[in-house]
């Protein structure tokens, strides 16, 4: 099983924040079964390190309290990695966030999931993404549907909002092509030509085109479809 990717090989800026890497590091560790007492302290730290990269572990040696222990060096880690958070500034930008014109009820929910990370919204957190999702959903049709509900929990939210936006999608497309269907019977019919009336004349009703012809004082009439028209 290969390493999971450093955390800062080189000096500079993190490819990713320290917490989406401890997750990914915590998943490798299930997955060596390097967790709880299957490994002793010394070698699942040494592990950690290893995978902080070359300028990961020369800032881990610069901290005042590196700890002994897994426990301890991750601590630190955290202490130094993690900034501290303005919960305040976090839940204002949280209830800023509306939904784009181009971002579906799914992209939109994940986003305000991300966002929601830092408000410390507790077991409140559910209940602010529903309440979002209702207040800022870019199509009134799903706002709507959920003020009608009542009991309405997250998941039964979500459902609900990606229903109405595949039905207004669909009746979208329905309309485009029976727009296209009808712009086309126009078009057919403003470009119908009519000809003078009269021998070897030929006439042009939308869909039929007729031509009479006189022969020997008998009048014979011909019919062409409109495609066929004689000018």
């Amino acid at each position: 099983m290969p390493s999971p990717p450093p955390f800062l090989s080189v000096n500079g800026e993190p490819p990713i924040t320290f917490e989406t890497w401890q997750k990914i590091f915590q998943n490798y560790m299930i997955v060596i079964q390097a967790t709880g007492e299957a490994w002793p302290e010394t070698r699942r730290r040494a592990v950690l390190l290893h995978c902080l990269g070359t300028e990961g572990q020369r800032l881990f040696y610069t901290l005042t309290d590196q700890g002994t222990t897994f426990d301890e060096a991750m601590t630190a880690l955290q202490k130094h990695f993690v900034p501290k958070v303005n919960v305040v500034a976090c839940r204002h930008t949280f209830r800023q966030r509306v939904q784009r014109a181009d971002e579906t009820i799914t992209q939109y929910v994940a986003a305000l999931r991300a966002l929601s990370a830092p408000c410390a919204f507790g077991q409140m957190e559910s209940e602010m993404l529903r309440d979002q999702l209702i207040a800022n959903a870019s199509l009134s049709a799903v706002r709507d549907k959920l003020l009608l509900e009542e009991d309405l929990t997250l998941e039964k939210a979500i459902t609900m909002a990606c229903q109405v936006e595949a039905a207004v999608k669909n009746s979208s497309l329905l309309c485009h092509s029976t727009a296209n269907a009808t712009n086309s019977v126009q078009a057919i019919s403003t470009n119908t030509k009519y000809g003078k009336r009269g021998k070897g004349a030929c006439t042009l009703d939308y869909a039929i085109t007729g031509c009479s012809e006189t022969v020997g004082g008998t009048t014979t009439n011909k019919y062409w479809p409109a495609t066929s028209a004689m000018l």
